[in-house]
């Protein structure tokens, strides 16, 4: 949410509705966090993506910002970036586990794997909605 908040600005000081990217890029230059987090990560894909995100990653745009799109390419550079992200969460929880003995991953190796991986306030924020969206889950 917050890339695609700040790649939403970016478009919007650019005067344009839809989000290309060059919004990304400079949301990412910009960012003090996510530029340590982004740096040395190629964008875009080149290959088949793993995994599909694009129905979330639209409806997280739709709500930071309703009246901004995101073309094809920008899609495909958020879709690799998130599932670059999660491959380097659950790599560093499974090295968590090991260190600590467990055979088994839960949330507190995640938890801790996203505060080693994410820097300062995105990782506590990520933390906290996770700890949210868990509790949710675990009611239902």
């Amino acid at each position: 949410a917050e890339l695609l908040h700040l790649a939403g600005n970016a478009a919007r000081h650019n005067k344009k509705r839809r989000i290309v990217p060059r919004h990304i890029t400079l949301a990412v230059k910009n960012d003090e966090d996510l530029n340590r987090l982004l740096n040395g990560v190629p964008g875009g894909s080149n290959g088949p993506t793993r995994r599909e995100y694009s129905t979330y990653i639209y409806k997280v745009l739709k709500q930071v910002h309703p009246d901004t799109g995101i073309s094809e390419e920008a899609m495909i550079i958020m879709n690799s970036f998130i599932s670059d992200l999660f491959e380097r969460i659950a790599t560093k929880a499974g090295e968590v586990a090991t260190i600590n003995k467990k055979d088994v991953l839960t949330s507190r190796e995640i938890q801790a794997a996203v505060h080693l991986m994410l820097p300062g306030e995105l990782a506590r924020h990520a933390n906290s909605v996770g700890e949210k969206a868990l509790a949710i889950f675990n009611t239902n």
